[in-house]
């Protein structure tokens, strides 16, 4: 039976990882991360994975005789690739570590409670996907192709009526937070990858 453990690394930063994360980590034979793991936590030995679904399951079918430790982004459980890991070999092979999402910080920066909002991805997916928001409010996860800067765009007729938010690598040293309240306000972006786009209607609407 295979002894894996997904291990939730929250945003990236070491103040946002769990005491039970850096357990999991101490404890695995081997861990399985992206090069951006790598270069965060360069004082572990790590498999890095090129294309992160496809490499990451050989990696650890090449080493189900070890402790392995996959190691995810924000929480296992929102947007991961936690879940092809369980797909591929089953529930009862894997443990799950908790993490911060990128969602809890999100809206912690803000302080802004967040459960009644509606979550969007656009990894590798259309930007259609976010045609016709009218959410009171929203979180929308970017990525290199669908840039926080393309999402705004499609998204500055809500500016009259929500607060608009770009907030990019969160919980990093070049963490940063933009308030859009005008279209040219996205050529203050750093274009990161690590973005988000928050809406929150304004209560006087």
């Amino acid at each position: 039976m295979a002894n894996i453990t997904i291990v939730s690394m929250g945003p990236g930063s070491i103040d946002h990882l769990t005491w039970e994360a850096v357990q999991a980590l101490y404890n695995a034979d081997i861990l399985i991360g992206s090069k951006k793991f790598k270069d965060l936590y360069p004082e572990y030995v790590m498999l890095s994975s090129d294309h992160l679904v496809e490499s990451t399951i050989q990696l650890v079918k090449e080493n189900l005789d070890k402790k392995i430790a996959v190691l995810v982004t924000g929480d296992a459980g929102f947007y991961s690739l936690g879940k092809s890991i369980i797909r591929e070999f089953g529930r009862e092979n894997v443990n799950v570590v908790a993490g911060v999402s990128v969602v809890q910080l999100a809206f912690a920066k803000l302080c802004e409670p967040w459960q009644d909002a509606r979550f969007i991805s656009v990894h590798g997916r259309d930007a259609e996907v976010i045609d016709g928001i009218i959410d009171d409010k929203f979180l929308i996860l970017c990525d290199n192709k669908n840039s926080a800067a393309n999402i705004v765009s499609k998204l500055i007729g809500l500016i009259e009526s929500h607060d608009i938010f770009v907030m990019e690598d969160l919980g990093l040293e070049n963490e940063k937070i933009t308030t859009i309240q005008n279209p040219t306000d996205t050529e203050k972006l750093n274009n990161s990858s690590l973005s988000v786009v928050i809406g929150i209607r304004r209560e006087h609407e």
